[in-house]
C-alpha cells in the first residue's frame, strides 16, 4: 500500500513538500492525506502498546 499512493497521486513525499510551493491542489491533498496516515498510524500504534502493556 505504501507506493500505491504515491503512483496514485503522482508524487513521493519528497517531491509532495516542494510542490505546495507551486501552489498544485494535488499537492495540498496528498500531503494533507499523507500527515493524516502519519498521524493514524501513530494512534493505532499507540493503541496496540497499550494492549500489551501488563495491567498490575
Amino acid at each position: 500500500m505504501f507506493g500505491v499512493g504515491w503512483g496514485i497521486a503522482g508524487f513521493c513525499p519528497g517531491g509532495a513538500i516542494p510542490a505546495l510551493g507551486l501552489m498544485r491542489p494535488e499537492a495540498a491533498i496528498f500531503v494533507a492525506a499523507m500527515l493524516g496516515g502519519i498521524l493514524l498510524a501513530r494512534f493505532l500504534r499507540g493503541r496496540m502498546e497499550a494492549r500489551h502493556v501488563a495491567v498490575p
